[in-house]
């Protein structure tokens, strides 16, 4: 047999939600999760309570759905290409994409069927021009690389060190201010539950003098019955 369980130290207030976990309709309640010990099986008993307000909810999740707006229109205008690419991913991705076309940095000559042709020596004249100032453009950005790279690096690992510093700082002040609200809220919470529990020992001792109270009150209200019914039998 599970536990009986002892409703968590909540702030009183009216509901009609069965314990042991208490007032829910209220909107000013809270809990004192410092303070509160949670019994076994609280999990089950918390999920059972949101199944239980997501039943009494007016708004489905699908109606959620029915309430953002329409997706956004890309608009493609000037990229054809972007545009096919995406109508193959919306469709599954079938096929993948092309392979780059390489041909254009290969240095072969014409095929032999159009060696005497001057229009396919031009093309590849043309073509081992292109990879001509293709490999002098990556020989200038070596160079420029080799001269200037290096203290272009340091200035940027050092933008990087600032801004690591920068929002280790933040991060550091967030969680001192996290901690320091968290310790706040341990000690309130402390001394509430002190005075919850001191309050609710006073109630329990006020509540069995008033017990005992009127148990004396129905003894006395016996006894002076009894001794006017003897006195007006003694008439």
């Amino acid at each position: 047999a599970r536990p009986t369980m002892t409703p968590p130290m909540l702030l009183d207030g009216g509901s009609t939600v069965p314990a042991p976990f208490g007032r829910w309709e209220n909107l000013d309640i809270d809990a004192l999760p410092y303070t509160d010990v949670l019994p076994e099986g609280w999990r089950s008993d918390v999920d059972q309570l949101v199944q239980e307000e997501m039943r009494r909810m007016k708004k489905r999740p699908i109606d959620y759905l029915g309430a953002m707006g329409p997706a956004f229109e890309i608009d493609w205008g000037g990229c054809p290409l972007l545009q096919k690419e995406f109508e193959r991913v919306q469709k599954g991705g079938a096929g993948g994409m092309p392979a780059p076309d390489t041909a254009r940095y290969d240095l072969n000559p014409p095929p032999k069927s159009k060696r005497g042709d001057e229009d396919a020596w031009y093309a590849a004249v043309r073509n081992a021009r292109s990879s001509l100032e293709h490999q002098t453009l990556r020989v200038q950005n070596l160079e420029l690389a080799a001269k200037f790279a290096p203290n272009a690096w340091r200035a940027h690992n050092a933008s990087l060190e600032a801004a690591i510093t920068t929002y280790e700082t933040r991060l550091a002040a967030v969680r001192a201010e996290t901690a320091l609200i968290n310790t706040e809220r341990s000690l309130q919470q402390a001394t509430a539950g002190h005075k919850l529990d001191k309050l609710e020992t006073e109630w329990y001792a006020t509540t069995a003098k008033c017990i005992a109270i009127d148990g004396v009150v129905m003894d006395l209200e016996a006894r002076a019955d009894a001794i006017k019914g003897g006195e007006a039998s003694g008439e």
